[in-house]
């Protein structure tokens, strides 16, 4: 019996890379959900279980400080503690790496 396809959930603001990752996940035999907000994620969340986050760091179009996607990352890690989290940026700013 083959196993399930793993489903990933991505929180981005760009729909082109959204896009771009449902095409290489789907390849390797994932399911990706897309979300644009952090609003949109949590229903999905809610509704689907997912085997991994993906998290654009600065989904937020202008704010490139990181706080938003540390703050939704830090609430994931509140309420699904074992689920795993990718957190992807754009943005090549030391202190955010770090």
């Amino acid at each position: 019996m083959s196993k399930p396809p793993r489903t990933a959930l991505f929180l981005d603001d760009d729909a082109d890379i959204l896009d771009a990752a449902g095409l290489v996940l789907t390849r390797h035999g994932m399911t990706l959900i897309k979300a644009q907000s952090p609003e949109e994620a949590r229903e999905k969340l809610a509704a689907t279980p997912v085997d991994i986050l993906l998290l654009d760091l600065n989904y937020r179009r202008g704010d490139t400080s990181g706080e938003a996607g540390l703050n939704f990352l830090a609430e994931q890690m509140r309420l699904t503690p074992a689920l795993p989290v990718v957190v992807v940026t754009g943005h090549s700013g030391m202190s955010i790496a770090i």
